[in-house]
């Protein structure tokens, strides 16, 4: 969607460019937290786990241990 497209920064290949099943790893720049990172379009658009920011699912996964010790 929108929020996806406005989180792909690489400057190498268009978005445009990137199929579902490349396996091309585009930069991407999270929205929430500015970190950047490396994922394909199918890491990050899969249905059974999609691919979010990694060091705010981090960040959300300390949060979710020190709540439940």
């Amino acid at each position: 969607g929108k929020k996806l497209s406005r989180e792909y920064v690489d400057k190498d290949k268009p978005p445009t460019a990137v199929t579902y099943r490349s396996t091309y790893k585009a930069l991407w720049k999270c929205a929430e937290c500015d970190h950047e990172w490396l994922a394909t379009l199918n890491q990050r658009t899969t249905s059974r786990n999609p691919n979010a920011c990694p060091a705010c699912g981090a960040r959300k996964s300390a949060g979710d241990e020190h709540a439940a010790g």
